[in-house]
């Protein structure tokens, strides 16, 4: 969630930022979005979709 704070980010630059596999980037990022902790801001893509968090997701990233 941490990777998502500075910007607007692909799955693959938070793969290449913070080290993890793709597969489990992608994972992670259906469950935020399955929480709404998380939104794509480009669904209609099927590469270099841009993922943001929601207001509830920044609450939590920042009692971290």
């Amino acid at each position: 969630m941490k990777a998502l704070t500075e910007k607007k980010v692909t799955p693959i630059e938070i793969s290449k930022k913070t080290g993890i596999a793709l597969s489990h980037v992608s994972n992670t990022l259906a469950e935020l979005l399955e929480n709404d902790l998380a939104v794509c801001l480009t669904p209609k893509l099927k590469k270099g979709r841009l993922y943001d968090l929601t207001s509830q997701g920044k609450k939590i990233v920042e009692s971290l």
